[in-house]
């Protein structure tokens, strides 16, 4: 581990310059929106909309869906007066035989409540008001099959409780641009594969899988940030990236506003990442992480360019000059501080301290238990 204090070293380059602000909200960008996206629109994606049984023998005949819905479907009345139909059951009759009866009479049947009930038995009509197709509506996820939604986002948590012990470990072993690049191919590519689900227990495993980089993918790019800039402007750069984030989900409501059909929206909300792949050639490693793995000429390389873009002049090799002059005032007892030798963490760690044991199975606890009530 180096001796180097990298706050320290902002002072010399700019704590808060030209080159932390591009990358600050260049960072925010696949911190936030893919975010956002990733984690919330399934609100869209798996939405269901009023729903009622589907009585085919109606169908042949020219009746509104109000009217077949006042015929078919058994209903209680709200606190208001209003009719509230039943979602999952239809009145067990001859429906064809009750219209014969009105072609001859010139009249509509009238429900009797005293008729037999059963479950729907011909698939759903939808309510198309709001959505064109839902993959709760395209695979009549409803009913019976109507908890398969809410097991989906319960799964998607799960996965981000080990994605987020199991990123922050790689981010802190291989650097924060490794952890960063990883996340961004596999959930750029998991997002658009999840759009071509042929059921939903395909997109339940894989929105499992994707729910590994969720909040990962908010976290390991916002730490990178972070470290660039100097200790007085964190929370400058705490309060933008929420808004940031906010914005996000503006944007994801918007999307879902304007297209109504799912496969368009996952697709809408998950290919235009690929563009992110373009960063590998814009962010560097954090050079904090670098000095603390003591990696000081890669850190030198980030430093100098950071010193060029924000305009300010330091010597060469300015990071070895550095870590020299600490060590001659520790050896003149000016500086009383040792340098500790690096220490290698592990996810298992969490495991083996009991205060954090603790804590871990309380956050681990309320993060499932906020995705079963999501």
């Amino acid at each position: 581990m180096s001796n180097i204090d990298f706050d320290e070293v902002l002072e010399h380059v700019g704590e808060r310059g030209k080159y932390q602000q591009i990358m600050y909200y260049l960072l925010c960008i696949p911190a936030t929106i893919p975010a956002a996206f990733l984690a919330f629109r399934k609100v869209f994606v798996s939405a269901s909309p009023e729903h009622w049984c589907r009585v085919p023998s109606l169908d042949t005949h020219p009746l509104g869906l109000d009217q077949q819905k006042a015929l078919a479907i058994p209903y209680t009345l709200r606190p208001d007066g209003r009719r509230q139909y039943s979602k999952c059951y239809m009145y067990d009759v001859n429906f064809t035989a009750l219209l014969h009866h009105q072609s001859e009479h010139h009249e509509l049947p009238t429900p009797d409540t005293e008729w037999n009930v059963t479950k729907c038995q011909y698939g759903w009509n939808y309510d198309r008001k709001d959505y064109d197709s839902t993959l709760v509506t395209e695979l009549n996820l409803v009913c019976d099959d109507g908890w398969w939604p809410s097991t989906s986002t319960t799964f998607f948590y799960v996965g981000s409780l080990f994605g987020n012990v199991v990123f922050g470990w790689i981010a802190d072993k291989w650097g924060r641009r490794t952890s960063f690049f990883i996340i961004i191919f596999l959930e750029v590519n998991l997002s658009i594969l999840t759009a071509f689900s042929p059921n939903y227990v395909v997109y339940t495993i894989l929105r499992t899988i994707n729910g590994l980089f969720f909040p990962a993918i908010y976290q390991i790019p916002f730490i990178l940030a972070l470290e660039l800039m100097g200790p007085r402007y964190r929370t400058f750069a705490g309060m933008v990236i929420c808004m940031f984030f906010a914005l996000g989900l503006s944007l994801l409501a918007l999307l879902g506003y304007l297209l109504r059909n799912w496969y368009t929206l996952s697709l809408a909300t998950s290919v235009p990442f690929v563009l992110l792949f373009s960063y590998y050639w814009i962010i560097p490693e954090s050079p904090r992480w670098l000095l603390s793995k003591n990696r000081i000429d890669e850190a030198e390389e980030i430093v100098q360019t950071m010193a060029r873009i924000n305009g300010k002049k330091v010597s060469k090799n300015f990071l070895r000059k550095m870590e020299l002059e600490n060590k001659k005032k520790a050896w003149n007892g000016t500086l009383c501080q040792q340098e500790a030798s690096p220490t290698s963490a592990t996810p298992m760690d969490i495991l083996r301290h009991p205060n954090i044991r603790k804590k871990f199975f309380i956050l681990a606890f309320d993060w499932v238990a906020n995705a079963v009530v999501l």
